[in-house]
């Protein structure tokens, strides 16, 4: 049988953007909240940090973001599964799935993400796999054969496939979870959808196989894209819920992860956390009571909570 050998997980957006940059796209944010909300969203006093102090902090970042790649690497995987949102990027918005995976034979990796477009191997067994395994658990999966122009739009799989994995070519497959549109699936939904794909590896994959699993997004931010129209609360635009990232680090540090599936989509909306849902189904991928480690900084310049975490246990149920 297959194991999925170890989870990754970090923020993306600015995570992947130089602090030197953060300025310009900080204001495009603000500009684009403007435009959908029709008013200039506040600023924040705490966004004021000095730059200095903000980008050695964000070293920590970096420093958590190379600790994946070195460990992606060094883990040997056959495969990495990607589990992210789709902010009407890939899906236009004429149909929205609560879920999805990629099933193609591969996508290309636009310039958006890298100097020059290439193109980039999926798993078609591995994918199609998980789309019958979870279909037979009960999830409503939609299975996407390819993209508009074979190319992946999805800022939250090609920030990953560009920053991380760069030219360490292995096969990845694509798993989408709305996060960003209301309603959405619920953490104990994608905990259990994750505790799903740990059980399509284990059951429908060859003997030997290692699969890695990759969550990307997170933690709390108040961004332009943020469902705002669903949200009734004290937050505002550039708002940072770190006592509740905190708590969430604690919960996956001391091996509590399956309390996160405890969490309510009302919890994940009004911390910021939205995105968490792919943690939460990594979590439930490598198994709740494995502990993680992780590295985290609440920068309000880059308007976020960042993160980065990582485990490279035995699965445990």
């Amino acid at each position: 049988m297959g194991e999925i050998v170890a989870g990754y997980a970090s923020s993306h957006a600015f995570t992947f953007i130089p602090p030197p940059r953060w300025e310009g796209f900080r204001t495009k944010n603000r500009q684009n909240y403007t435009v959908r909300r029709g008013k200039t969203p506040p600023r924040l006093r705490k966004d004021e940090e000095p730059f200095d102090d903000a980008a050695a902090r964000y070293a920590h970042i970096e420093n958590g973001l190379q600790r994946l790649r070195d460990s992606i690497r060094q883990d040997r995987l056959d495969c990495l599964i990607i589990i992210g949102d789709d902010q009407n990027e890939n899906f236009d918005g004429s149909a929205l799935p609560q879920i999805a995976i990629h099933t193609g034979d591969g996508f290309t990796v636009s310039d958006r993400f890298l100097p020059e477009a290439r193109f980039w191997k999926s798993s078609p067994e591995l994918s199609k796999d998980l789309s019958e395994h979870t279909v037979e658990a009960g999830f409503d999966v939609a299975t996407v054969v390819d993209f508009r122009e074979t190319t992946l739009h999805s800022h939250a799989h090609g920030e990953i496939v560009a920053n991380i994995l760069g030219d360490h070519q292995i096969p990845v497959v694509l798993v989408f979870l709305n996060a960003v549109h209301v309603p959405s699936l619920s953490p104990k939904r994608c905990f259990a959808l994750g505790r799903a794909i740990a059980d399509a590896v284990r059951s429908r994959r060859p003997a030997d196989e290692r699969i890695g699993v990759y969550a990307s997004g997170g933690l709390s931010h108040f961004t332009a894209g943020y469902p705002w129209a669903a949200y009734d609360g004290p937050r505002v635009h550039g708002s940072i819920d770190d006592e509740f990232d905190r708590r969430t680090l604690k919960c996956l540090a001391t091996g509590n992860g399956y309390e996160l599936s405890k969490l309510t989509s009302e919890d994940l909306l009004n911390s910021g956390n939205i995105e968490l849902r792919s943690w939460i189904c990594a979590v439930g991928a490598v198994g709740g009571n494995t502990p993680w480690a992780s590295v985290y900084e609440p920068i309000p310049r880059a308007l976020m909570g960042m993160a980065v975490a990582w485990t490279n246990c035995e699965v445990t149920v």
